[in-house]
């Protein structure tokens, strides 16, 4: 949840962000030629050529996937991302946003629609069980059985818990990155906003929707 926001941050200030040591590289978008997924089930063996030489490594490098949590449901195959980003870090921090689970089958569907499907279902079957991308337990306890707990960030996606209402506000908050000289969206732009264009998307498009 949020990484549209953040990763718009983090694309609109990477000037400022290269300047305190902070590099950012975006995968993706669509989940099969994710680039992050393809680099933990090795089908990409050219993948580092978007992160800085050694010499000129930035402290931080902060890496995007949009589709990585969907895609990666064995442990084996998040060890393999593990092994093979240690060429470029030296310390893990796994921040994971988390956001109501109805919010984000509104926010999916809606997502599906812009992609052409007319008839997107809010909650697929998953035998039973509750689809991966809304099990945050067992999402939670798969990255950190790999990274370790103390490298797994938990952080709430939501009005109210973010750090001065903004996504990339918060995101810089939580892995420590200064904020003097980054810009911010206006005020009242935070968490919800994806929500309620999430919902008008699907009364448009015919859902029943509940005022």
């Amino acid at each position: 949840a949020g990484a549209g926001g953040i990763r718009r941050g983090l694309e609109r200030e990477a000037g400022r962000l290269a300047r305190d040591g902070v590099c950012h590289v975006c995968f993706g978008p669509a989940p099969a030629d994710s680039g992050l997924v393809r680099v933990a089930l090795g089908l990409d063996d050219d993948w580092s050529w978007s992160i800085p030489d050694r010499n000129d490594r930035p402290q931080t490098v902060v890496l995007s996937d949009p589709g990585l949590v969907e895609a990666l449901r064995a442990r084996a195959d998040v060890q393999q991302l593990r092994d093979r980003l240690r060429s470029i870090c030296d310390r893990f921090e796994v921040i994971m946003y988390v956001c109501r689970q109805d919010h984000l089958a509104v926010c999916r569907a809606a997502a599906r629609l812009d992609m052409g499907s007319g008839s997107p279902a809010i909650f697929p079957d998953d035998g039973g069980r509750l689809p991966w991308a809304f099990d945050y337990d067992r999402v939670h306890r798969l990255w950190s059985d790999v990274f370790g707990p103390g490298s797994i960030q938990l952080r709430v996606f939501a009005p109210g818990q973010l750090f001065s209402g903004d996504a990339f506000r918060d995101f810089c908050a939580a892995v420590r990155v200064r904020s003097t000289g980054l810009r911010w969206r206006a005020a009242g732009s935070g968490a919800g906003c994806s929500l309620q264009r999430a919902v008008a998307k699907l009364s448009r498009a015919g859902w029943p929707v509940l005022e």
